[in-house]
């Protein structure tokens, strides 16, 4: 499955080398190089385990993240996640094994890299961790956002399908809706 989420992401970051001209991208992504996004998110988890065994997880989480553009097509920026549960997953091994391993109210932070299809449309990759009691992972993001001006003020609504490998752990899908404000 990993594999198939990564010969996508590389097939589609080909295919989205064409040329934008600032036009094409409009007015309001030329004014503003920062901003920061809060948003409410579900958290999917299909490793997900409770009393009576292996269940998918369905939690609620919020996200706040920071991006700074670097050109008309391409940002960098950090994104945080809050999953606001204590939860167990069946932890894939690479050797392998599996074990249960539980995650207390797990904070994920990403160095994220964007690239904007069209004025609206981003695609993002980036590395991080998951911090929670008892053990860090690693994580790799793929991820898109689609945006949606509401003002002339930099206010924008925002949407985003993330998919979180946890490297020797488990996956996890996040779907989110928020505001941002561009500066």
């Amino acid at each position: 499955m990993r594999i198939i989420f990564l010969l996508l992401l590389t097939s589609v970051c080909s295919w989205s080398q064409e040329h934008h001209d600032e036009h094409s991208m409009g007015e309001h992504h030329r004014e503003y190089k920062h901003s920061i996004a809060l948003m409410l998110g579900h958290s999917h988890i299909f490793q997900g385990r409770d009393q009576e065994g292996a269940k998918v997880l369905n939690l609620p989480s919020i996200a706040i993240d920071y991006n700074y553009e670097l050109s008309v097509s391409w940002s960098i920026g950090l994104h945080n996640d809050l999953i606001f549960d204590t939860f167990f997953v069946d932890r894939h091994l690479s050797s392998g094994d599996e074990e249960v391993l539980e995650r207390e109210y797990p904070v994920t932070s990403v160095l994220m890299v964007g690239y904007r299809l069209k004025h609206f449309w981003l695609l993002g990759v980036g590395f991080g961790g998951e911090f929670a009691a008892g053990e860090n992972l690693l994580v790799t993001r793929i991820g898109t956002e689609f945006e949606f001006p509401l003002s002339a003020h930099g206010w924008e609504l925002i949407t985003g399908i993330n998919y979180d490998i946890k490297w020797d752990a488990y996956d996890v899908w996040n779907l989110t809706l928020g505001v941002a404000k561009k500066f």
